[in-house]
């Protein structure tokens, strides 16, 4: 619906003589298609809370409706890939199973016939999301209640005439043969692969969202309490797995997570609200912090999985790597938190995360050896240097421009003793290189054209605990050589930063 009145105003905008292409694909019917599908994955949360609400209160119905919606993939398919049909299915399977639930204690032919209907209508938005018309279906018979054939055969309107609905859309794209084309895009194939649906790397849905299989354990911690629905929850659930198990790409392709999954939001909800009813003698605070973690684990994931930084899209990522790519990125980001936060808060997690500190240790001294590669080395080069380069066994940088920086991170300020590997790149004469720290100079000296040892003192006052700026300025540099100079501005290369205590 969102997309036909997009068509509508895109049509009633054209005929006011605005340029906008009525093609379906134009700014107007992207941006209605993003703001659909996140009402779409919105509602599915509202109704799933209503849903918990009435099992387990209104705090579990909260902290369960935010858990699914930052530790699951509904957030990422309502906001960050919306023109799937992913936040759409969750809102169609959530309202058909919100409306068995409210009438599977009526027996009435009218409450069959639309539950029926919004089943089809499931049906016609992801065809997966039909083994789910088995639930309601399974409870008829259970159940079986005066007028329950009658109600089981009103409830069959709905899918039939979704299903002679969709046959004749697929018959007017594909022909009489229809079916062919219909098994070759959606790929069933004989063999379920179960366990790596649910445990593979390569989007396995529990390893992926973790908190999926909280919810499925929730289910069968229900079975002491509600055996009955629990049974017909994990049963939906079961099937769920199954079919999506059972496609071709069962790893949904460049999916963020089990994407294929999310028609089953409701009853993994279900799930969420037994596991912390089970534990309600408890604070609520140590459950939430669990949340938590699985939230920060998949938003984590979410930047992760967008940059590619660890494999494709459509790639297995196994534990070690997508833990080191986690660790990683948490790095980065604290990094970039750094001025914003207490200096202590700071340096205790730069400590944890990365652990790399110039302290020298008694009489050994520390190294930085800007040539290579290591943990610890991309936060501590700043601007001023070109790519790390190797002449014979020395690995090393050579200088961009007349200054160049470094970054480096001295854990308990102490007089020291700096020491630079240094040459000269400028043939024939010296260059002569000062050195700041933190805005404080600390002192010059001359670097000739073989490599050679350069000495500087730092005071104690002039360091803090944590990251501090050592500046260096070169004189003269190629270009105050002269002017028309072509080539790199380099006037040193450096090697190596030595740390020493300065003190007996």
């Amino acid at each position: 619906p969102p997309l036909l009145l997009a068509h509508l105003g895109t049509l009633l905008a054209r005929g006011l003589g605005l340029a906008l292409e009525a093609d379906g694909f134009s700014a107007p019917y992207q941006a209605v298609v993003v703001l659909a599908s996140f009402v779409y994955g919105a509602l599915a949360l509202f109704l799933t809370e209503r849903v918990v609400r009435r099992y387990h209160g209104p705090a579990v119905a909260f902290l369960v409706a935010f858990a699914l919606w930052v530790g699951t993939p509904l957030g990422f398919y309502a906001v960050v890939q919306p023109f799937m049909s992913h936040a759409c299915s969750a809102f169609a399977a959530t309202v058909f199973l919100l409306l068995w639930l409210e009438t599977r204690e009526r027996g009435d032919v009218r409450s069959g016939m639309a539950l029926g209907v919004v089943g089809g209508l499931m049906t016609l938005v992801r065809i997966q999301d039909g083994v789910l018309l088995l639930l309601p279906l399974a409870d008829f018979i259970w159940d079986r209640r005066p007028g329950w054939l009658k109600r089981t055969l009103a409830f069959f309107v709905g899918p039939v005439l979704a299903a002679l609905l969709q046959a004749y859309v697929w018959a007017r794209l594909w022909g009489p043969g229809f079916l062919g084309s219909v098994q070759g895009v959606n790929r069933f194939t004989g063999e379920s692969h179960l366990v790596d649906f649910l445990l593979s790397p390569r989007h396995g849905a529990f390893i992926w969202t973790p908190l999926w299989l909280v919810g499925a354990l929730g289910l069968v911690l229900a079975l002491r309490r509600a055996p009955r629905l629990a049974a017909l929850c994990l049963l939906g659930l079961g099937l769920a797995v199954f079919m999506n198990a059972s496609l071709a790409d069962w790893w949904g392709a460049d999916s963020f997570g089990q994407r294929r999954l999310l028609g089953v939001t409701l009853l993994f909800g279900l799930g969420l609200g037994e596991v912390v009813t089970t534990v309600a003698h408890r604070p609520l605070l140590p459950i939430a912090a669990i949340v938590a973690g699985f939230a920060f684990w998949n938003q984590q994931l979410g930047v992760i999985y967008n940059s590619e930084s660890v494999a494709p899209r459509g790639d297995a990522v196994t534990f070690d790597r997508l833990a080191t790519a986690q660790a990683e990125l948490l790095s980065r980001q604290w990094m970039e938190a750094e001025g914003r936060l207490p200096r202590g808060l700071f340096n205790l997690g730069y400590d944890n995360l990365k652990g790399f500190w110039l302290d020298p240790q008694g009489s050994r001294p520390s190294r930085l050896r800007l040539g290579q590669s290591y943990p610890g080395l991309p936060f501590m080069i700043g601007p001023g240097w070109f790519a790390p380069e190797r002449e014979g066994e020395i690995e090393f940088r050579r200088s961009r421009g007349s200054t160049a920086t470094l970054r480096l991170p001295i854990r308990a300020p102490t007089e020291l003793k700096v020491w630079l590997r240094v040459r000269s790149l400028i043939e024939g004469r010296p260059v002569r290189v000062s050195l700041s720290v933190n805005g404080q100079p600390s002192g010059q000296a001359d670097a000739s054209s073989g490599w050679s040892d350069l000495g500087f003192a730092i005071s104690e006052t002039s360091l803090e605990p944590g990251f501090n700026t050592f500046r260096l300025t070169y004189y003269p540099t190629p270009r105050d050589l002269d002017a028309d100079h072509e080539g790199a501005n380099a006037a040193v290369a450096v090697a190596e930063v030595r740390v020493e205590s300065a003190k007996p």
